[in-house]
């Protein structure tokens, strides 16, 4: 197995530089900074490593690595980074060979299913045209759509340390803008060197690759046997998988719900208004067009691609706690949805996020994946898309329509990107 460590620390035992090649990893391919720290599952490190990861991890605390030591059960791991900056041109590939822990990372993958390893033969086999791409790179140091959305991405980071006085605004924006060139780079050398990763989620059984957290940047440049590789990409599917909880979760609670509507109608009268919104919302949703008619009836003034993360963040993915405009103007629009997400997050506000990611691997990896191995389909996921070769666009588009209509009677609109 190969990793990436400093060549300066190659002297350190085979755990101990296991340990940097995950950090590492992490870093890179989740696009961390090298002044933050990165998040590192103890549970994770002790399953490869045995007993001794602990003193292990401590000993490299001593004079290598510092942790934030904060950790949420359940929620945030301890994060990591190195004391002294470690620039990628210092790393080399290091080739672990200890037999404990190579039988750890094996047993690791036991769980993988036949179409899951599939999928990682699929990912061992991908190119990526490394001239090209970074030539593009470049060209984003001016890029302004780019930046801002680096910066918005990056936005409690930025008032954050402004706010401690410890860098001046353009300081840090540099820095954010250089760290995740430097982090781009970092992934293409991981593909060019064939260092891969395919893990399964054990909470919401989705897969992540390098692919699914390559810089979508450098996505057009992938290549399987010098072919070109398109995205089969399904239109707000989020909302599509959040229809299909909504419907069932009216499906098995109306009768005791309460009344989001007018309290003086009598159930049948509820009953017709609660399945009008839920039919219009389905159009909406099969049609890729429920972000823009929420948009337009709310009056909202920016991009599309910021009401989706401001839809997701304030409306989908945060606890009740809060009262956001966006949250209050999707209510008057659905307002049986709206007291639906709210009934489902009532215990934990975390219920919606993993209920929506667990539809999505269903369908997507434990559905359709199956299906493009017996045809032999090479096939690359990236959680709600998939991509393939030009020859198997077709294929692969009326495979997602088909278990669409078999598991929810639904026909999402699809996008095919790079064709």
């Amino acid at each position: 197995m190969q990793i990436l460590v400093p060549a300066h620390l190659t002297n350190l035992n085979e755990k101990q530089l296991y340990i940097l090649g995950v950090l590492l990893f992490q870093r890179i391919l989740n696009n961390y900074s090298q002044d933050e720290f990165v998040p590192v599952k103890s549970e994770y490190l002790q399953k490869i490593l045995g007993s001794s990861y602990k003193s292990n991890l401590d000993s490299l605390l001593k004079d290598v690595m510092e942790t934030d030591n904060f950790y949420i059960k359940g929620e945030k791991s301890k994060g990591y980074k190195f004391i002294n900056k470690v620039e990628n041109s210092d790393l080399i590939q290091y080739e672990i060979t200890d037999k404990y822990i190579l039988r750890n990372i094996s047993k690791n993958h036991d769980d993988l299913l036949e179409h899951h390893l599939y999928l990682k033969s699929c990912l061992e086999e991908i190119e990526i045209e490394s001239k090209f791409a970074l030539k593009h790179l470049e060209t984003l140091k001016t890029n302004q759509d780019w930046i801002q959305g680096l910066k918005q991405n990056h936005s409690e980071r930025i008032s954050k340390a402004i706010s401690k006085g410890k860098f001046i605004k353009k300081r840090i924006e540099k820095e954010l803008i250089k760290s995740a060139l430097e982090n781009y780079k970092m992934q293409i050398r991981f593909i060019n060197e064939k260092i891969f990763e395919l893990s399964r989620d054990s909470k919401v059984f989705r897969i992540h690759t390098n692919v699914t957290r390559l810089s979508r940047e450098l996505r057009p440049f992938l290549k399987y046997k010098s072919q070109n590789l398109h995205e089969i990409d399904i239109s707000n599917s989020q909302m599509l998988f959040l229809y299909v909880i909504i419907n069932d979760f009216y499906n098995k609670e109306k009768e005791s719900y309460i009344n989001p509507y007018d309290n003086t109608q009598d159930n049948e009268v509820l009953f017709n208004d609660v399945e009008k919104e839920l039919q219009l919302f389905r159009v909406l949703v099969e049609s890729g067009k429920i972000y823009d008619y929420i948009m337009e009836n709310i009056n909202y003034q920016y991009s599309r691609d910021k009401f989706k993360k401001d839809f997701f963040k304030q409306v989908l993915f945060d606890s009740e706690k809060r009262n956001y405009k966006l949250k209050g103007h999707f209510k008057k629009l659905f307002p049986f949805i709206s007291q639906a997400i709210k009934e489902i997050k009532k215990s934990d506000y975390t219920n919606l996020p993993i209920q929506l990611q667990i539809a999505e691997s269903q369908l997507m990896v434990e559905s359709v994946v199956p299906r493009l191995m017996d045809k032999g389909i090479f096939t690359i996921t990236i959680h709600d898309s998939v991509m393939t070769t030009e020859k198997n666009i077709g294929i692969v588009e009326q495979t997602i329509l088909d278990e669409f209509e078999k598991q929810y009677q639904l026909r999402p609109k699809i996008k095919i990107k790079g064709a």
